[in-house]
């Protein structure tokens, strides 16, 4: 069979009507197939492509006309031109009802052999033209699909340079910003601006950790696209107190990595919610400032429009963080150092100008009792020695103390840590320092209670406690102790003057010290208290007494 031959179906439920068709159509040389009815010829349409239909109308089951309207109905077949046959009638309201069926032609019976050849010819002619057009056009519509596809994928890829580009970029002015800026302050300004510049936002800003306040301040570094529109915003921000559970930043503080709020104005937990939206801000999000595991700062940043979060920003903020966390890490180990080198110039010279002063005494009535021994009378003589011996004590005591601290600073300072009795250990310390006259002196500490602690240190430590109530304060010292649920706290108060305002920072460094009219002290006491202690896995703080005076809390581990 030739397989270029159109394919005609004759659809006529009496054989000889086919037969009929089959002859006159012979001479086109034409794939002829028959169907009886109209229900074959739609089963014969599922698995033969046909060029040309000639339909029947008058037939039994399924009639030309619906036969033709379900034809229609198939997208494989409603583009196949019917051409109707009748021998019924020729009134034109049936061949109306044929062409609005979607029928091509409607041919009255008897009719020319030429004629319907012809039509047949023309409609096969017209059939392979619209299927050739139809091919055409879906080839330009794949061709056109693939061409915008490429577009596509070429934007895409131009988009995913441009963001690359960007992102090295980013990385790689805050790498510089982080390691050549002069201060951690500029590199964390360059990084606010350039974070914004990369995704657009119009503000940003940066909390650091504030130890001497416990918790992220405003550090007044910001990126503002309007300064006037933000200027409420900005004000509230820098007024603010506390960040846990506050929007973003307080979120990215809490979990320690990127935080994303798509709408900050409808976060209940946003106390800046309301000057946000006022100032036209909507989305939110914040990364902190890690150094190693500790949050050091949170940067925050907030867009006019409604963002969705983007996830592959994460990778972007990763290395940010870890640069400006060297960054930081840095600028602590160089402030450490820094310090560490005054406090070593200024410990040696304060402890040279402590050694000097009983020394000097030593040496001046040193030289009296050799030069003029045998002019001083007896008590003269008596009250030299006890100037010296108390000079001696003094200097004994100073040189004790600062081996203890030297020995501490250098792993040196030998701690036994076992259960020591509370108690105990706060009625020893007070035995062996019996209070100046006039003093009232209590103590409510329950008998059960242990502590972990070297006993001889636990002991250093309160006799430093209570000698400096007696030298500083007035009138009367409480020593008292309780048990939570974790561990064990002793509050050390006395009446007088609270330590001044002044030295409260430094009050547990070397060489801090008050004044007093019968007492000095040496500076070195706290300090010493505080490193013992610590060796315990305590602390130990000050703040001023409720009711005045001066009150040291211990906080020591329960066995």
């Amino acid at each position: 069979m030739n397989d270029d031959r159109a394919s005609v179906l004759l659809v006529d439920d009496r054989p000889n009507n086919l037969l009929a068709l089959d002859s006159i159509l012979q001479p086109l040389d034409l794939n002829i197939i028959k169907a009886a009815s109209g229900e074959e010829a739609l089963k014969i349409l599922l698995k033969h492509d046909i060029e040309v239909i000639l339909l029947d109308v008058q037939m039994p089951g399924l009639d030309g006309f619906q036969t033709a309207a379900e034809i229609k109905k198939r997208a494989k077949t409603r583009d196949i031109p019917i051409i109707f046959l009748t021998a019924i009638s020729r009134e034109p309201h049936q061949a109306l009802r044929g062409y609005s069926t979607g029928a091509v032609d409607y041919i009255s019976k008897p009719f020319d052999p030429w004629i319907l050849k012809a039509k047949v010819t023309l409609f096969i002619d017209l059939c392979r033209k619209n299927t050739l057009l139809k091919h055409q056009s879906d080839l330009l519509a794949s061709r056109l699909r693939k061409l915008e596809q490429e577009v596509t994928e070429r934007k895409l890829a131009e988009a995913a340079l441009r963001r690359k580009t960007a992102i090295v970029e980013l990385v790689k002015t805050v790498a510089v910003a982080a390691n050549e800026a002069s201060d951690i302050e500029g590199a964390m300004q360059t990084t606010v601006d350039a974070v914004c510049s990369y995704n657009g936002w119009p503000v940003g800003h940066v909390y650091l950790n504030d130890p001497s306040h416990g918790h992220l301040v405003s550090m007044g570094i910001w990126h503002l696209d309007d300064p006037e529109r933000y200027s409420s915003f900005k004000k509230l921000t820098e007024a603010g107190g506390k960040l846990e559970g506050l929007g973003p930043a307080g979120a990215a503080r809490a979990s320690g990595q990127l935080e994303w709020i798509t709408d900050v104005t409808q976060d209940p937990a946003f106390s800046r919610a309301q000057e946000a939206g006022a100032a036209g801000l909507r989305s939110g999000f914040a990364f902190p400032l890690l150094v190693e595991q500790e949050v050091v700062g949170v940067f925050e940043f907030f867009a006019q429009h409604h963002a969705a979060r983007d996830e592959s920003f994460q990778d972007v903020i990763a290395p940010l963080a870890t640069q400006l966390g060297h960054a930081v890490q840095r600028k602590r180990i160089e402030q450490e150092l820094r310090r560490l080198d005054v406090a070593k110039t200024e410990f040696i010279g304060n402890a040279a100008h402590e050694l000097r002063t009983p020394l000097s005494v030593l040496t001046g009535v040193t030289q009296i009792l050799v030069k003029q021994h045998r002019k001083l009378s007896v008590k003269e003589r008596d009250e030299m020695f006890a100037m010296m011996d108390r000079q001696s004590e003094r200097m004994r005591t100073l040189i004790n103390n600062l081996l203890d601290i030297t020995g501490m600073d250098f792993g040196r300072l030998k701690i036994d840590l076992r259960p020591v009795p509370l108690r105990e250990a706060v009625e020893s310390a007070l035995a062996a320092n019996p209070p100046p006259d006039g003093w009232d002196v209590g103590t409510d500490v329950p008998e059960d209670l242990k502590v972990i602690a070297d006993d001889a240190r636990l002991d250093q430590v309160f006799t430093n406690l209570i000698q400096n109530a007696f030298k500083y304060g007035s009138e009367k010292l409480r020593i008292e102790a309780r048990a939570t649920t974790k561990d064990v706290r002793v509050s050390v108060c006395n009446l007088g003057a609270p330590v001044p305002p002044e030295l409260v920072g430094g009050l547990f460094d070397p060489f801090t010290r008050g004044e007093h009219q019968a007492a000095r002290g040496s500076g070195l006491g706290l300090t010493i208290c505080k490193r013992i202690i610590e060796a315990f896995g305590g602390s130990i703080w000050y703040e001023p007494n409720e009711s005045g005076g001066s009150r040291f809390e211990i906080r020591l581990s329960k066995p």
